[in-house]
């Protein structure tokens, strides 16, 4: 059985990214979970909002290269799977706010 570390690691691996541990344990950390624990259903939408925290902040990293070696991930795809886990679990969309439409009645 899985834990909600390796859960997490996985979910994310499929986008090319790799937190190190300690910056995962955090996250996981920061949503009541422990990272060793074993990966329940009850644990999904937290573990899924550890993900959703973590990518914006992922996508502000650049890409690098160096001679043949280069780390790069489909940014789009990062980003529409982040859009998606925002709809899913009703948090706010950071990366692609709704635009907000203000009164300005009281200028006339």
């Amino acid at each position: 059985m899985a834990t909600i570390r390796e859960f997490i690691q996985a979910k994310l691996s499929r986008f090319n990214i790799d937190l190190s541990e300690a910056e995962l344990d955090a996250a996981i950390q920061d949503q009541a979970l422990t990272p060793s624990d074993p990966y329940a259903p009850e644990a999904s939408k937290p573990a899924l909002k550890v993900i959703a925290s973590v990518i914006p902040e992922l996508l502000l990293a650049p890409d690098v290269s160096e001679g043949g070696y280069s780390i790069k991930f489909d940014r789009a795809a990062v980003t529409a799977y982040y859009s998606w886990l925002c709809g899913e679990l009703g948090i706010p969309d950071k990366l692609n706010p709704q635009p907000k439409i203000r009164s300005k009645a009281h200028l006339w």
